[in-house]
């Protein structure tokens, strides 16, 4: 019942239309983070709110970001998810303060940006660098079906690409068939990540 519980007020904000805010104070693992594994069988204990906060956020996305694991030097700040968007924030103690800001939309225009090879079939790439004399300023497109993710890097300091590279690594995607089974699993099928009147779900 508690596990019910949970998920339900994990949900509930999205049903208003209203926004939610994490703010992470000095366990950055203990809410929010948007954790890859959380969406496995193996990694059921990890589960946080920050994948179903994401997911509710753009229903049509097919793909939802998410921290593999973070480098040594980085550190997790917040997550801001509306029914319009979602995003969060990583720090980094050689790069600065909201280092990097993750955002997922419905689509994005990527304007003057590059397509480049992409690690993924269903994804495609795009990078547009901004020149900075001291530092790393840009941002990478992911667009893929029903959604896209923007990577904003604002890094300060010598070592910044590098310090780019090095997280770039740290980020995934899981799928949103993945994470409605883990919800439904979780639930133990009394709940759906896209719950619909013929679902039959209270």
């Amino acid at each position: 019942m508690k596990r019910l519980i949970v998920l339900a007020m994990v949900l509930m904000p999205f049903a208003a239309g209203c926004t939610f805010s994490v703010n992470v104070g000095a366990d950055p693992t203990s809410a929010g983070i948007p954790n890859c594994q959380a969406a496995t069988t193996s990694g059921r204990a990890q589960a946080r709110s920050g994948l179903l906060l994401m997911a509710q956020s753009v229903r049509s996305a097919s793909l939802v970001p998410c921290v593999r694991v973070l480098p040594v030097g980085w550190t997790y700040a917040r997550m801001e998810a509306t029914n319009r968007y979602a995003r969060f924030w990583l720090d980094s103690d050689r790069g600065g303060m909201r280092a990097l800001r993750v955002s997922l939309d419905p689509t994005c225009e990527t304007g003057d940006a590059l397509e480049v090879p992409s690690l993924r079939a269903d994804v495609r790439r795009y990078d547009r660098v901004d020149a900075v004399q001291s530092g790393y300023r840009g941002d990478r497109y992911l667009k893929f079906r029903g959604g896209c993710v923007t990577y904003h890097f604002d890094l300060s300091g010598e070592g910044s690409y590098g310090e780019v590279a090095l997280i770039s690594v740290a980020l995934g995607f899981v799928s949103r068939a993945d994470l409605a089974k883990y919800v439904r699993e979780y639930s133990d099928d009394r709940l759906d990540l896209d719950p619909t009147p013929s679902s039959g779900h209270q």
